[in-house]
């Protein structure tokens, strides 16, 4: 027998043993790669969110506490229809708009609008003092409306911080500021009564005067047992609500058919939230509402969680 023949089955053997070492340190290295990797890979997976669910809305209300040091609050998922109350921090109060007040030093002297910081005196472009004004609301964060009596004329004023006053229209014995709504003074007449103690009546008149002495279209709701209180705006989005209480969305210059309800605010999207047999409720029109979870009493809209 040859030498060549003698060492061919050594090198069969070598391969046949050499073989499974190399395939078990692959298979160890694999194993331990796999071992290496987190074991809660559901926490770190990416979902696949559609894109209702990515769209998903959250809003902000609050409750105020005035006898609590701190308000409630609220967060409400507006497709869930799930309103969850949060923990609030000690001293956290439900925003207020933009707002002043108005004070007298002594008695029959002038009256002044502002704040700590700062202060305006109310006097026509003669020096005259401004008679019983009422403090209306924020036209914006520097401009102010107040409904006071010139000589004998009640008039809308337009009252900014740098001490400039604008007499923005003349205001009648039949009509009533009601607020200041997106940027606007809305106003509601209503027919004259005889009488102290007479109640008042429809129909209601209700327009609305701009920071720059603007008039809108007077509205008319034409129900003479129910009157207009209150009116929500938010750009073209306009509702007006009556002392029902229901609601009227405004269509070009015409009214809706009343809806049961308190209006709280607008989001966006054109949806008005409001309260409805204590329930809270979105509608983008007079026939198109959906109703969510129960709530009490003086829930306030704050805006969308960020």
């Amino acid at each position: 027998m040859s030498r060549s023949s003698r060492e061919q089955p050594k090198r069969i053997n070598a391969m046949v043993l050499i073989f499974p070492i190399v395939m078990g340190l692959i298979g160890w290295f694999v194993m331990s790669r796999t071992l290496s990797q987190p074991t809660n890979t559901a926490s770190i997976a990416i979902p696949n969110v559609s894109s209702e669910a990515a769209s998903s809305t959250w809003v902000l209300f609050g409750k105020v506490r005035p006898a609590s040091d701190r308000d409630e609050k609220f967060v409400y998922h507006v497709e869930a229809q799930t309103l969850i109350a949060t923990s609030t921090e000690r001293g956290w109060r439900v925003p207020k708009a933009a707002t002043a007040s108005l004070s007298q030093r002594t008695e029959g002297g002038v009256w002044t609008l502002g704040t700590t910081d700062w202060s305006v005196s109310l006097r026509d472009a003669r020096g005259r003092a401004y008679q019983d004004p009422a403090f209306l609301g924020a036209f914006d964060a520097t401009h102010f409306a107040v409904v006071a009596v010139a000589s004998d004329r009640r008039v809308l004023l337009s009252v900014a911080r740098t001490g400039m006053i604008r007499e923005l229209t003349s205001i009648s014995e039949a009509t009533t500021p009601l607020s200041v709504q997106d940027g606007r003074v809305w106003l509601v007449e209503l027919p004259l009564q005889e009488g102290i103690e007479v109640s008042p009546i429809g129909p209601s008149a209700v327009w609305s005067v701009a920071m720059d002495g603007v008039t809108s279209t007077r509205i008319i709701d034409d129900r003479i047992s129910t009157i207009v209180t209150n009116v929500v705006a938010q750009g073209s989005e306009i509702v007006f609500v009556s002392d029902v209480p229901d609601m009227r969305w405004v269509q070009g210059s015409a009214l809706s058919a009343p809806v049961t309800g308190k209006p709280l605010g607008w989001l966006p999207g054109q949806r008005l939230v409001f309260v409805q047999k204590s329930k809270l409720c979105l509608a983008s029109s007079a026939q198109s509402s959906q109703c969510g979870p129960e709530v009490s009493d003086g829930l306030v809209l704050v805006g969308l969680v960020p």
